[in-house]
Formats: C-alpha cells, structure tokens, sequence
C-alpha cells in the first residue's frame, strides 16, 4: 500500500467512525451481515443515495443564489450578468467574476491567465486553493517565494471568505439567512436543526468548498470530475487537509460555528493533508515561522484539551457533503 493510500484509508475509517458513533448498534449490524453480500449492498445503495438526495439539494440551493454573493457588498450586482441562472455554460473561465474567483491563489486573476486555463496552456486541479475561499479584498504575493511572510498571512485567511460563509449559512440555517447577522434563522427549521448540527468539522468545511466549487463552474450536472485535470474529491480532501494546523482548524470552527450556527465550539484534530507542492511549502513556512516566534519568545506550554468526541449532527452533514463513491450525480 502505498503513503497516499495509507493516508486516504486513515481519513475514511475516521469519516467512517462518525457515521457508525451516531447509530450506535450499526457497526455491529453491517459486521453481522458479512455472509449476506446482498443485503449489505441493499443499504450501501440506499446510503449513497441518500447522500446524493441530499448534495442535489444543496446544489440547486447555491445555484441560484451564488451569482448573487460575489461581491463584498451584496447589494451590488454581478457584473456582467448572467445570461441565464438556468444553464451553468455562462460560469466558470468564460466570465470573468466566476474566472477570479475560481483561479488558484498562487496565480495571478487576470485575463492571461484565464486564457490560459480555457486554451488548456494552464490547468486547474483539485488540489490547489481557488480564491472563493478567502475574503473578498484578500491580496496574493504572487511571485513572490513561499518563504515570504505574506503568504502565511494570506494563508490564515483561508475558509474566511464571504461567499464560503453565506453559502454555509444558506445551507445550513436557510436561504434567506445567507446575508443577515450570526446564526440568524427564520421560518421552517434549516438543516442544521434537522440533523443536529452543534459543530462544523473539516468534513462538513471541506463539503461546503465543493458545492461552492461547483456552483461558480460552468458544469451543468455533477460529476466527480470537471474536465481531465479537476476532481472534486482532490478539492475535497486538500481542503479537509487544510486542519493540519490544530491552532488554525480551532479558529476556523469557532468562526463558522459564530457564523452560521451563532454560538462557540470546539474542533477536531486533523491528519496530515494532502496537497499541491505550492501549498506545502507555505505550511512548511508557516510552521518554521511559528517555530522561530517560539524561540524567540520562549514560554511554558499549557496543555492542550482533548477535542470534543463529534456531534450527532456532524455525520449527517458530512455524510450529505463529502464525495460520493458513484461517479456521477443529477442536480
């Protein structure tokens, strides 16, 4: 088995010990079916079904109402408006606002590099980070080495956008609670209520990156792929990859749990992540420059408490987010 697959198999036993945590019994029950091979697969397909009921309910959430959060200040319109909010062909490389937003950071957004990325000169991967995911007004040292401090600054940000945060709010207390204040809600229950949600966890932050993903591109349907180069499930796991850093993960947690569901939590641990060359020389010099503070300014250590076992809720969410095994999803 090699490192990468080790690795993968470490972050799907975790996922997998979520699931069964929140139906206790249900481990057990799965094992007692070893020698019926077709009910096992009976409740394999009715799972993944479930998730992919629940991903195409969150797609056409976002669909419609993305365009719409792209500028900091929502009361300003996309510019140039789409076309049509029906058929996705307008999105992605071809317009010009879904090109910057969707252009890795190590990149410069301009129209060059969209060229490049539409003529197939350049092309786009699941494991870099796109712009969306940090705030609006973020700045990129493009060019310069990934030792230089300002990329660990821009770094930090990750996951602190606005459109990243309005979708999750969007998805998980409703529509209408997209732009309003922290942990606002109104009417039917959202579904964080529904499945219990009373924290975010990398899956659940990883999931929400995706459906974000795929709503700026110009795919018309789900496919784990998005053309040759891009996979979703790379995007997935780059970001999940992102809570390496435990001090980072904590405070990105406790942001979306203020955020979206307007209340504090905790957050898990991470395993090491998977990513591209470029982002892991900036987590390598973020870390030696965490180091280097610490001795500078040597202090005594507190300890540090035990993550929280996951919310009943988290599985729900994660399972409804996380890549599916079947290729291929209707909207």
């Amino acid at each position: 088995m090699s490192g990468d697959e080790g690795e993968t198999d470490v972050k799907l036993n975790e996922a997998w010990g979520i699931l069964w945590r929140k139906f206790p019994g249900f481990h057990e029950f799965l094992l007692s079916l070893t020698n019926q091979p077709v009910v096992r697969r009976a409740i394999e397909r009715q799972l993944t079904s479930g998730m992919e009921d629940v991903r195409s309910q969150d797609t056409a959430t976002l669909k419609r109402r993305v365009p719409s959060w792209t500028n900091e200040d929502p009361k300003i319109p996309l510019d140039p408006p789409l076309p049509s909010l029906k058929e996705k062909v307008y999105r992605g490389m071809v317009h010009p606002v879904f090109a910057r937003l969707l252009t890795p950071m190590e990149c410069e957004a301009n129209e060059a590099t969209y060229l490049e990325f539409t003529t197939g000169v350049r092309h786009l991967t699941g494991t870099q980070l796109p712009r969306f995911i940090f705030p609006l007004n973020q700045v990129f040292p493009v060019g310069e080495p990934p030792t230089d401090p300002a990329w660990a600054e821009a770094l930090d940000n990750a996951l602190k956008g606005e459109i990243v945060l309005r979708s999750a709010k969007a998805l998980f207390m409703g529509p209408e609670s997209a732009l309003e204040g922290d942990g606002y809600h109104k009417g039917k229950p959202g579904n964080a209520e529904i499945i219990n949600l009373t924290t975010f966890n990398r899956c659940v932050c990883a999931g929400v990156v995706v459906q974000v993903y795929f709503s700026l591109s110009a795919e018309q349907e789900w496919h784990k792929n998005d053309g040759p180069h891009f996979n979703y499930e790379d995007l997935f796991w780059t970001i999940y990859g992102l809570f390496d850093n435990d001090k980072w993960g904590k405070e990105i947690i406790a942001l979306w749990n203020k955020v979206v569901l307007g209340k504090a939590a905790g957050v898990q641990s991470a395993p090491a992540p998977l990513g591209p060359s470029h982002l892991e020389q900036l987590k390598t010099a973020r870390a030696a420059a965490a180091l280097a503070a610490a001795n500078a300014s040597p202090t005594t250590a507190e300890p540090v408490p035990e993550a929280p076992a996951a919310g009943a809720g988290d599985v729900a969410s994660a399972s409804a987010v996380a890549p599916a095994p079947a290729d291929v999803a209707t909207t």
